[in-house]
């Protein structure tokens, strides 16, 4: 989908792998047996189009926004989500409303990280023509309305190197 190469998550499934997932954001992650809450600390480097770093704020911007006006089904996804915070390892602790959902960890892994920088003073229920900041292999370079739009490929992009993206986003445009 056009948000998966927009968007780095925190963490990116497996694709010969069914219950795996691998950190693209997140350097590591940690949580307790009960699966009350799942912690991630965020991989250093990791910067938006603009050259900002993803910090922690954004995450929890992302949730945030998500759980208030994104779609019904990140409402949804989310709902049982009872806050994030910030950590003091450079990270994000995610608490449950109801422990024991190991999908509830892979739900928040999934979590598509929105930029907290560039939507403030925006308002992030009316539609726009501007293609928006990103931080994926991908950004929009062209918009033809009502017909089709072109991705260019971030040749500086973060984190093309990493494990999880070799051989991936070979596609100039």
């Amino acid at each position: 989908t056009l948000e998966t190469v927009l968007y780095d998550r925190l963490m990116i499934r497996s694709g010969d792998e069914s219950t795996s997932m691998y950190g693209l954001l997140a350097e590591s992650i940690t949580y307790p047996e009960d699966f009350s809450w799942v912690e991630f600390k965020l991989r250093s480097g990791a910067r938006w189009h603009d050259g900002k770093p993803i910090t922690a704020e954004d995450v929890i911007f992302s949730l945030q926004i998500l759980k208030t006006q994104g779609s019904p089904q990140y409402r949804n996804d989310y709902a049982e989500v009872d806050k994030a915070e910030a950590t003091e390892s450079g990270g994000v602790r995610f608490r449950f409303v109801n422990a024991g959902s190991r999908s509830l960890a892979y739900s928040v892994a999934s979590l598509p990280i929105l930029p907290k920088h560039y939507w403030q003073g925006r308002d992030f229920s009316k539609p726009t023509m501007e293609p928006p900041l990103a931080s994926g292999p991908y950004r929009i370079s062209k918009v033809d309305p009502g017909r089709a739009y072109t991705l260019e490929r971030v040749r500086d992009y973060w984190a093309k190197d990493l494990p999880v993206n070799l051989g991936r986003w070979n596609f100039d445009i």
